[in-house]
């Protein structure tokens, strides 16, 4: 019965190829898996799909591999290690290679916090401090802030104290 490996690389961008029996690199567009009888497909750009009969997995369906080495190990002790052993060992290098694969992606797509500068933050805290003794300024003379005030652009801060201060200094 033929079973649809989803092949993912490993952190070296390889992966197991049955046609050859060993470990190619993905390269994008110049893979040799696209001109490949057993390709099924790709997995949106992170691996590939092929086709091929697995005696290991009778009933066909599907299996995810991501350590290609431990599949390589699988395919070719077929005949000198029990099928059950050959599956465990298989199973426990393919999960420790699933949770080092997930941990990358999620490391991959979380972005990285970016503190402002200490400079930044000082001038920002200076403006801050003006624009509340601006806000009560402006009450007092009858003057309501504009919506947002003081959740507003450092220019337009500065464009509001520098018109304060020219009234002010009125």
């Amino acid at each position: 019965m033929d079973t649809i490996h989803f092949l993912y690389p490993d952190e070296n961008g390889c992966i197991y190829c049955k046609r050859i029996n060993g470990l190619i690199k993905i390269l994008p567009m110049k893979t040799p898996c696209l001109t490949c009888g057993k390709l099924a497909g790709t997995i949106q750009g992170a691996g590939c799909e092929c086709v091929w009969n697995d005696f290991d997995f009778e009933n066909g369906g599907t299996v995810a591999v991501f350590d290609p080495l431990a599949e390589y190990d699988r395919i070719n002790q077929f005949k000198t290690v029990p099928k059950k052993k050959r599956l465990a060992v298989w199973e426990y290098r393919n999960e420790w290679a699933h949770s080092k694969y997930v941990q990358a992606q999620n490391e991959a797509f979380s972005e990285p916090e970016q503190k402002p500068s200490a400079r930044r933050e000082k001038r920002r805290e200076r403006l801050m401090g003006e624009v509340r003794t601006l806000r009560e300024s402006l009450k007092e003379y009858g003057v309501e802030p504009p919506v947002g005030f003081p959740y507003v652009s450092e220019k337009d801060m500065e464009d509001w104290l520098a018109l304060w201060q020219r009234f002010k200094s009125k």
